[in-house]
């Protein structure tokens, strides 16, 4: 046998295994003649040398196609061809790695003609198609494929095993579903929420692309217009405005806590674009404080004037 950390091959699956542990007695076995394997997940993943009772009851009857060396001798790597699902009965204890008494296990088909399953395989097909063509991680040409898949057992395999990225308890489920039915109504209920979640992924991808594009257009917009402006020198008009702001500002008697308001209300004028809708909010609310007047009228300090003037609450649109 050979534990699987974290993979589940399925009947008619063809996979390439990387052993990261040393299970070279079990591969140098296989020139003796031997030439099927059974490959079963483990239930504990973090286990270096899982006991029978470790690994999950069923695995996969599996031919062996390749096996050999990595580049650079960095591990072994062995190629497998699932055929059928077996369950293990009982552990051999007379071998030097890990080994079992395995009995094949038959799936139980709907009755030829079923209308709930056969809307069942539809749905499946149709489901998985629309989740290759959102997920970047298949293949576009998996819709052409699957599309051609009549026999429904191969259908559902060929289905659980492209879903790799699944958690391995769900793929192990999979695997141990015999019943077709039951089968194919988990796939979809799988599918279902996995396009779901594809969906959302996408319209947050697009909205995300959609900012940042209209972002960037505003950008260089601003930049063209700024470089219109030094041309036709309406950027002097402009600089000279604020500094004539900044002038009249000057000359008001104000408290510490209102200058400190007012020049900071200064210095972010100066980095707003000047088309822009939050510029013409600073600057209207600099121009109603630099229009106070200088020292007492009517009774109004207007060393306090500021303080009842709040910057974050200017105005009030309706």
């Amino acid at each position: 046998m050979l534990p699987l950390r974290s993979s589940i091959v399925f009947p008619r699956e063809i996979a390439q295994l990387i052993l990261a542990r040393d299970d070279s007695g079990m591969l140098d076995s296989l020139t003796e003649g031997q030439h099927r394997i059974v490959v079963v997940g483990q239930r504990d993943r973090n286990a270096d040398n899982p006991s029978f009772a470790q690994l999950y009851s069923i695995g996969t009857e599996s031919a062996v196609l390749r096996f050999g060396q990595l580049p650079l001798g960095v591990g072994r790597f062995v190629m497998v061809e699932g055929i059928r699902r077996v369950r293990l009965v009982e552990a051999l204890t007379d071998a030097k790695f890990l080994r079992a008494r395995v009995e094949p296990l038959e799936e139980v088909l709907p009755p030829a003609g079923d209308a709930e399953f056969e809307v069942l395989t539809r749905s499946v097909r149709d489901l998985f198609s629309a989740v290759v063509l959102e997920s970047p991680y298949l293949s576009n040409e998996l819709v052409g494929v699957v599309a051609q898949i009549a026999d429904p057992t191969l259908l559902s395999d060929f289905v659980a095993a492209h879903l790799s990225w699944l958690p391995l308890t769900i793929r192990q489920e999979m695997l141990e579903a015999l019943d077709l039915r039951t089968r194919f109504r988990r796939l979809t209920e799988i599918l279902g929420k996995e396009h779901e979640s594809l969906e959302l992924e996408g319209e947050i991808e697009k909205k995300v692309h959609e900012r940042f594009i209209g972002a960037q257009r505003q950008a260089f917009l601003r930049e063209q217009m700024k470089t219109i402006q030094r041309e036709l020198g309406e950027g002097d008009l402009e600089a000279r405005a604020l500094a004539d702001l900044q002038e009249k500002l000057a000359r008001l008697t104000l408290s510490d806590q209102a200058r400190a308001e007012t020049e900071r209300e200064l210095r972010r004028l100066s980095t707003l674009p000047a088309d822009s809708s939050e510029a013409a909010v600073v600057r209207t609310w600099l121009e109603l404080v630099a229009a106070l007047p200088v020292g007492k009228a009517d009774g109004a300090d207007s060393r306090r004037a500021p303080r009842t003037a709040d910057p974050g609450r200017r105005f009030t649109m309706t």
